[in-house]
């Protein structure tokens, strides 16, 4: 039987390779824009989680500052979308920034229905000079801009 000192050892080399994994998975996620990759290292993450509480390591992170940032969302661009951000005058690029960021805070509270919808997860972001449509996902936390209207 492993002794406590060798146990905690060995899960903390699996909390170190759990959230290695995590990583490289969300990395790839980011970069090929796949949601199941974010859903894989989500559940990486998870079970270091899970590990930690094991061998009774809480993560370094006090209570506020894990509140904040479970509670931010994640702002997802596809390429072209980010372009037509790219291209939008400076000052009405700045707006949507600072608007996008609000809502990746509160998605709801800083979005409207799109097409005088309801929903809560097809919403839109107008400022002075721009329209983004975005699709709110809930179980990713993550706001996806799909696209972006040069209303100037």
């Amino acid at each position: 039987m492993a002794t406590p000192t060798s146990r905690d050892a060995i899960l903390s080399e699996a909390v170190t390779a759990l959230q290695e994994q995590a990583g490289r998975l969300s990395e790839m996620a980011d970069e090929e824009m796949r949601r199941d990759l974010e859903e894989k290292a989500q559940v990486w993450h998870e079970a270091a989680e899970v590990v930690l509480r094991l061998i009774g390591k809480p993560q370094q992170v006090n209570a506020t500052e894990e509140q904040e940032v479970s509670a931010l969302f994640r702002l997802i661009y596809d390429p072209g979308v980010e372009s037509l951000h790219d291209q939008l005058p400076s000052a009405t690029s700045h707006a949507l920034t600072a608007a996008l960021d609000a809502a990746c805070h509160d998605p709801i509270g800083h979005t409207a229905p799109r097409r005088g919808q309801a929903e809560e997860w097809n919403r839109q972001i107008r400022v002075d000079g721009a329209l983004a449509m975005i699709f709110v996902s809930y179980s990713q936390k993550a706001l996806a801009v799909v696209d972006i209207i040069d209303l100037s």
